[in-house]
């Protein structure tokens, strides 16, 4: 690192430092409190506000926009999206919920259960909720104030009596809801006399390290667990010096609910806890208030966030004495991510980390993934996902799968993909986990640089993936056949992959050739389908059209002389879509079309690629073709050399030599 770049990141350091000194954090009276509420309406917004309501204005703070999703508009949060992948329909679901129980519904008296399969993603989003919230309110916007010495981090408006929070309401516009909780309230009374203009209030950050706003809870043997690490427990050591077991100093409010107050309770694996465990949760629900021996009900607002794969949800909500519990959750699936390119960002962003790729252990530094590798592991595990299209169509597992990815097929709308899934509500719900397929792209990885091999193509985490699925115990047989033979249809497509990089690699000016061809295609069937002849770019002297070229270009994806009006039509209307949003038509966007650019212009030079490659001694004109072909892999397509050259004898030997 340069020296210039080491006094940006010291810099950075000191600035972080500065801003997270927790000295500098505000302290004052609640006489103080107030006047700041009141001359700073910025931060009045979000002094007063309740859990869901802090929680919604964290989320929308991240940013928002409107987007197109299979052809309706929704509604795609910065916060979760630019972190969670896949997980769209589950994003908006839960956004219905915050965003309903933020506006003081009856919404906010629910908890909020996601069920799914294993490694779908659950606890990301709970994490991402959780980070979020202790990054904002680190922010001016975000700031939080509480009551100096509350173990519950009340909120500081909980001070103003009962009977003055009518008037309150009044002057500041701000309902209060709640009541101090028995220390607060005997602090209030004994040290403060009364005086609640006098009582300190602080600033605070929501920290889970510190156990400040935010709870966890994941169960254990129920006859060694009880409620207390929920709610608190007696300190029988303080019994000796206070004398009563109802003196509220004699009791530790440190349960999770109680440090949970004003932020987020997360439940892990909730729906193995013990009926005792969710009673207490049904109160807090319901009620906003906890119970705790030997003290009535006390107030907390916190946000009840539950997770549970979906064989334990099936069997809880088939339990009628739990009917109840029922009634107080806002169910969320979670499935697995259905498009291939968002399981690309997810394998990017577990692997990206790691010393292997990265090259920070031993001495023979990083080991490259090759391009399309990712994309191979993932069609593997979106094929295991789906369900089988419905019988009597033409829609096979392979459309489905880039109908899913939005990618153009035809005879097929984009815009049917949420009727398909609508068939089939389970779909998502089974099939190979991210943590499976990772955990063999990490075992390739491992074995190259054992081999001493500095990269890993798709055909080792393929052999791998294979590999495991025939030693998971845990898989049928008849899953294991499925499963080989979906690996298998993967390879089948990124082989076409590969072929169409290494055709590629073989032009010089491929992009140029090919966007060429592209325009001149378009000339020609915009001509054809208004009845028009083309005219000359240069001379603009109208000319015959061109039936040879389009026929040519067509037959590559099979198109019938009774389809040719209507794909040429589609083609315009994609042109004319592009056109009204102010951009330029980009044929790679849309599949079939690309598809027959790239198969026309491979067709032309097929044969010389296929003697070239497929070549066991080649001359050295053609040993001269291949280097430059493997130098155009490197520098044009992000392969290293070592994985351009193994790839390339793979393909003499699959592909070409055919």
């Amino acid at each position: 690192m340069s020296e210039a770049s080491n006094n940006i990141f010291d810099k950075k350091l000191e600035n972080l430092n500065e801003a997270l000194d927790s000295t500098k954090l505000w302290k004052g009276t609640f006489r103080q409190f107030l006047q700041k509420y009141k001359e700073d309406r910025a931060v009045s917004k979000n002094i007063g506000v309740l859990a869901h309501q802090r929680i919604y204005n964290m989320i929308i703070s991240g940013g928002i926009k409107k987007e197109d999703h299979f052809g309706k508009e929704r509604t795609r949060y910065a916060f979760f999206e630019d972190s969670l992948y896949g997980s769209e329909e589950a994003v908006d679901a839960i956004m219905s919920y915050i965003h309903s129980a933020a506006q003081k519904t009856e919404t906010s008296r629910r908890m909020l259960m996601l069920f799914g399969p294993v490694s779908s993603g659950k606890s990301s989003i709970v994490t991402c909720l959780k980070r979020g919230l202790e990054a904002y309110t680190r922010t001016p916007e975000g700031a939080m104030y509480a009551i100096s010495g509350s173990k519950m981090h009340e909120n500081p408006f909980l001070l103003v009596p009962e009977s003055l929070r009518p008037d309150f309401e009044q002057e500041y516009g701000l309902r209060i809801e709640g009541q101090l909780n028995p220390v607060s309230a005997m602090r209030l009374r004994d040290e403060f006399h009364g005086k609640f203009m006098e009582f300190p209030v602080e600033q605070i950050y929501i920290d889970e390290s510190l156990r400040v706003g935010i709870g966890t809870f994941l169960p254990s043997d129920p006859k060694s667990q009880d409620q207390s690490e929920l709610v608190g427990s007696i300190d029988f050591a303080k019994i000796q010096e206070f004398g009563d077991e109802a003196d509220p100093r004699s009791y530790n409010f440190n349960g999770e609910l109680n440090v949970a107050n004003r932020g987020i309770m997360e439940l892990v694996e909730a729906l193995k806890a013990d009926e005792r465990f969710l009673r207490v949760l049904l109160t807090v629900t319901q009620e906003k208030a906890l119970k705790a021996p030997r003290f009535g009900f006390i107030y907390c607002d916190t946000f009840i966030i539950l997770h549970s794969n979906e064989t334990e949800f099936r069997n809880f909500m088939a339990e009628k004495k739990y009917e109840a519990y029922h009634d107080r959750m806002i169910i969320v699936k979670v499935p697995y991510n259905m498009s291939t390119s968002n399981e690309v960002k997810i394998y990017t962003k577990l692997i990206e980390t790691s010393d292997a790729i990265k090259g920070l252990f031993g001495s023979s530094g990083a080991v490259h993934v090759a391009p399309k590798t990712l994309e191979a592991a993932a069609m593997f595990a979106i094929l295991s996902r789906l369900s089988p299209p419905p019988d009597g169509g033409d829609l096979t597992l392979i459309k489905k799968m880039k109908l899913y990815d939005k990618q153009h097929v035809r005879g097929h709308k984009i815009e049917q993909v949420p009727t398909l899934r609508n068939k089939d509500p389970h779909e998502g719900m089974s099939g190979v986990s991210p943590r499976f397929i990772i955990d063999q792209i990490s075992a390739a990885i491992s074995t190259a640089r054992d081999e001493g091999r500095d990269y890993v193509t798709a055909l080792d985490v393929l052999r791998q993936l294979n590999k495991a699925v025939k030693l998971r115990d845990s898989f049928p047989q008849d899953k294991k056949n499925h499963f080989e033979a979906l690996i298998d249809e993967a390879r089948k497509e990124w082989d076409d992959m590969l072929r169409n990089d290494i055709q590629k690699a073989f032009f010089v000016c491929y992009e140029d050739e090919a966007r060429a061809l592209c325009e001149n295609y378009l000339d020609q069937i915009e001509a054809a389908c208004s009845g028009e002849k083309p005219k000359d770019p240069v001379t603009g002297e109208e000319s015959d059209l061109d039936e040879k070229l389009m026929d040519s270009i067509e037959e590559q994806i099979d198109i019938t002389s009774s389809g040719k009006e209507d794909f040429r039509n589609e083609i315009l209307r994609a042109v004319g879509t592009f056109s009204r949003k102010n951009k330029k038509f980009d044929y790679t966007e849309h599949a079939q079309l690309k598809e027959a650019i790239q198969k026309k212009l491979f067709e032309e030079r097929k044969s010389v690629i296929r003697m070239t490659v497929s070549a066991r001694n080649p001359d050295p004109e053609g040993l001269k073709k291949i280097n430059e072909v493997i130098a155009r892999m490197v520098d044009h397509q992000g392969y290293s050399t070592g994985s351009a050259n193994a790839l390339l004898k793979y393909a003499s030997s699959q592909l070409f030599d055919k």
